[in-house]
């Protein structure tokens, strides 16, 4: 019927299980967001590859241990057994500042994941 005033109206069914403030509402769809979760779960190799890089300007540490046992190799009866081991530090001084625009590559990665979390964060609020 159109044009007529209803006779009565009813309250809807309270849902069970629906947040009962904003603030929880948006805290469940944060968690039950797949493309939040995908964005997140972007952004924690896009942090491990900016420290990765950063290991290129610190000195490397190496240890090599090593050992030989040979029995009777040069024509006399006898046990001809080596030990070796070798601490070995190298730092690169300068290498063209390939290790530089890696860090900055990386650094440019890790903001893009960043302001893709954002931006998918404020989408979902």
């Amino acid at each position: 019927m159109v044009g007529e005033n209803p006779d009565q109206l009813f309250d809807p069914p309270v849902v069970k299980g629906l947040p009962s403030t904003l603030e929880q509402a948006i805290e469940l769809a944060y968690r039950n967001n797949p493309g939040l979760k995908a964005a997140e779960a972007d952004l924690q190799p896009a942090i491990s590859a900016r420290k990765q890089t950063s290991g290129a300007f610190h000195p490397r540490l190496d240890l090599e241990v090593g050992a030989t046992r040979n029995e009777d190799i040069d024509g006399t009866v006898s046990d001809n057994d080596d030990e070796t081991a070798v601490v070995r530090m190298s730092y690169n001084l300068f290498r063209g500042d390939g290790d530089r625009a890696r860090m900055n590559e990386a650094q440019a990665r890790e903001f893009a994941a960043r302001e893709t979390v954002r931006s998918v964060r404020r989408a979902v609020e």
